[in-house]
């Protein structure tokens, strides 16, 4: 007994001395999300919410100063004392390009939220976790990024444990290209009969009693893609508990339907929402018997359901139906997220106006303290001595370097 009490006592000693003192990172920055009519007009607050948090060519003091794929990055509370996971879905320190997800206890309505973004600390180990940020236990059974494997390699899920999503019929030399949020994928599309590229999310989709919700970036680019699918859950074609969205005919409609068998429990279209050559957000929700679509983060069409959805084991796809009467879909997915619970008006806002590109509703400020001429000098002079310090100097880039990180035949250029 006593030798127990020791081991428990020590364990605690060790894990209260882990915790992370964020005062001796060497920079932050204060994030701020707007939810006020200036900002993403988002009245009531939204808990455990996954936030989008992008760096761009304006933050380079964070790349510059930040470790390597910015492991040494966390964010905490305004004051700086407790962290919240996050999880990193780029890091491009040549484009200066980065997306980061940090799962935010509560974003406050019609108000501001702040939170700090801390970097610069020697030693810091790498803390990015989806399954922290995208938990089992907030709904989530499937967030797939898109695009952030290399070619037709199977795109990971951040929910721990959950099925990839497995590029099907995807062509030789096939890359991932620019989308919403980081990279996303191209699917060529197909007609009816035939097999084009898909994903497939593998199988075990089941109870959607307590709710079901799907979200996705889509940028269709051919609308003679009739019945195409964005998404679809079933046991088969025809089967009972399918769930299907998709363009209705050749139409700019897009309808999300739910059937038991042959016979459809109800269909609930939002007309003009699926135009092509454009990005659109799409939410649609199942809350006992009552849907709604939303679009661009405001409600399109709401239905209801004419009896219950069964509860059966589905396989789900995106881009491809189970009926071979219908095309694949044309165009670019990206962020595609399946809960089975319902997600609420104010997610569906929030999620598309801190999402969209060239969102405004969260802003990143000054640099604290500020980066000074010596600190640029200290850390050229490092790179310059052991290759250890990712730098950027401001007015001057580095490269060449050796593959093992130290620096050779370092050539300064002036742009």
């Amino acid at each position: 007994m006593i030798q127990s009490m020791i081991r428990f006592l020590l364990v605690c000693a060790f894990a209260a001395g882990a915790q992370e003192n964020y005062g001796t990172w060497s920079h932050y920055k204060m994030i701020t999300v707007n939810t006020t009519s200036t900002g993403a007009n988002v009245t009531g607050g939204v808990g455990k919410f996954p936030l989008l948090v992008r760096l761009t060519p304006l933050n380079a003091d964070v790349f510059s100063l930040a470790a390597i794929n910015g492991a040494d990055i966390r964010f905490t509370t305004a004051d700086g004392t407790s962290r919240f996971p996050h999880q990193r879905e780029r890091w491009d320190s040549a484009a200066k390009a980065a997306e980061f997800w940090v799962l935010l206890d509560t974003v406050l309505g019609n108000s501001t939220t702040t939170l700090r973004m801390c970097w610069g600390k020697n030693g810091a180990g790498d803390s990015s976790n989806g399954g922290q940020v995208f938990s089992a236990a907030n709904g989530f059974q499937g967030v797939w990024h898109m695009g952030d494997a290399s070619g037709t390699a199977a795109r990971p899920n951040a929910v721990q444990g959950g099925n990839a999503a497995t590029p099907v019929n995807f062509p030789g030399g096939y890359a991932a290209k620019a989308g919403v949020i980081g990279l996303a994928d191209t699917l060529r599309g197909g007609a009816a009969g035939s097999t084009s590229d898909h994903l497939t999310l593998g199988g075990g989709y089941m109870d959607y009693s307590s709710g079901f919700s799907y979200s996705v970036w889509a940028y269709p680019t051919d609308a003679n893609r009739a019945y195409s699918r964005l998404f679809e859950a079933a046991a088969g074609a025809n089967a009972n508990g399918n769930i299907e969205l998709f363009r209705n005919g050749t139409t700019n409609n897009l309808t999300l339907e739910f059937r038991n068998g042959g016979t459809s429990l109800g269909m609930t279209t939002a007309t003009g929402v699926l135009t092509v050559n454009q990005w659109h957000h799409y939410l649609v929700t199942l809350n006992g018997m009552s849907t709604v679509v939303y679009h661009n983060g405001v409600q399109a069409q709401a239905g209801t359901l004419t009896a219950a959805l069964a509860v059966v084991a589905r396989t789900a796809y995106m881009g491809r139906s189970f009926f071979t009467g219908d095309a694949y879909y044309q165009g670019v997915l990206d962020e595609s997220q399946l809960s089975n619970v319902v997600r609420s008006a104010n997610w569906a806002k929030l999620s598309y106006e801190t999402q969209k590109s060239g969102a405004t509703a969260v802003t990143l400020g000054a640099t604290q303290p500020p980066v000074s001429i010596a600190t640029r000098k200290a850390a050229l002079k490092k790179l310059l001595d052991d290759g250890t310090a990712p730098i950027d100097v401001k007015g001057r880039k580095i490269s060449q370097l050796h593959p093992t990180g130290r620096a050779r035949a370092v050539v300064l250029k002036t742009p």
